[in-house]
């Protein structure tokens, strides 16, 4: 089952979007500074660590409601996970 267009295996540049790509770092980056593994962020915003993996790899396109979820799970604005 897809979970979306960039659900995919292999590496994530590959076709994979740019927007996306940079969310993922972004979101990894706020998670390393609140010092959480991928399981505990996935727990905080009612997710698997498989989907927090596809996202901060560039292969998951996200609704808004999840992006809000993400935001306070880890514990940010939307424009400070939305800044790049």
């Amino acid at each position: 089952m897809s979970l979306g267009r960039y659900d995919r295996k292999g590496p994530a540049k590959k076709g994979a979007n740019e927007h996306l790509l940079r969310l993922g770092e972004r979101v990894r980056m706020l998670r390393e500074r609140l010092d959480i593994d991928q399981a505990t962020l996935a727990e905080r915003c009612a997710k698997t660590q498989p989907w927090v993996s596809r996202l901060e790899n560039g292969r998951l396109d996200l609704h808004l409601t999840s992006l809000f979820d993400l935001a306070k799970a880890l514990r940010c604005s939307m424009v400070e996970l939305l800044a790049w």
